[in-house]
């Protein structure tokens, strides 16, 4: 009687085992895009971002998006008082007019979204702020120019990111808009740097 109960339970052990070993194969274990917990499924192919991590790179698109109109705007104001250069100023002007006009564009996709974000510029901003506004003249054109022309590359790259990625057409659309208005910028930005000899920090190109 004792052996059968060790023969039964062996037979069931071997076979609870079995089932385990054909599941894991048909239901293979990947990580979760966000790096939590494993997830069991077919995994994404790669190149291919999740609906879930799309969603949340363009909310942060969004709220940089609308964070860069206070940006703007505050450093039209710094440039109007503190730079000598008509260029610059009617560039500050252009760059607050142009992202006023693109945070207005995404502010309806962001209510459709269902969140609402802040009109506040972000703290790196902030701190350029404070240096600007210890700036004047020939030095604060150079401090102006160099910092706007670092920001506007990475911006570019965001904008044609999100224009590339984005499943939303309408912040698709905005994103190619905003591209092309940021690349006017740079235009103006290198018009500047040749008409005016202010300085510009960008490495020279290797011989």
């Amino acid at each position: 009687m004792r052996t059968n109960w060790k023969s039964s339970l062996s037979t069931l052990l071997f076979s609870t085992i079995a089932m385990v070993a054909a599941d894991a194969q048909s239901h293979p274990m990947t990580s979760t895009s966000l790096g939590g917990a494993p997830d069991y499924g077919t995994p994404q192919p790669r190149g291919v971002d999740s609906a879930e991590v799309q969603a949340i790179r363009d909310r942060e698109f969004i709220k940089k998006t609308v964070a860069a109109n206070a940006t703007a705007a505050t450093l039209q104001a710094l440039a109007e008082k503190n730079s000598q250069n008509e260029q610059i100023k009617q560039l500050a002007r252009k760059m607050a007019e142009d992202h006023l006009r693109l945070a207005n564009q995404i502010q309806p996709i962001a209510q459709q979204l269902g969140f609402a974000p802040k009109a506040d510029p972000e703290h790196k901003d902030k701190k350029l702020f404070s240096k600007l506004g210890g700036l004047s003249g020939t030095q604060f054109d150079d401090e102006f120019i160099n910092s706007v022309m670092k920001e506007h590359h990475q911006v570019l790259k965001d904008f044609n990111q999100e224009a590339a990625k984005t499943q939303n057409v309408a912040l698709r659309d905005a994103a190619k808009d905003g591209a092309t208005i940021i690349s006017q910028h740079l235009e103006m930005l290198e018009t500047i740097i040749k008409n005016h000899g202010v300085k510009d920090s960008k490495p020279e190109k290797a011989s």
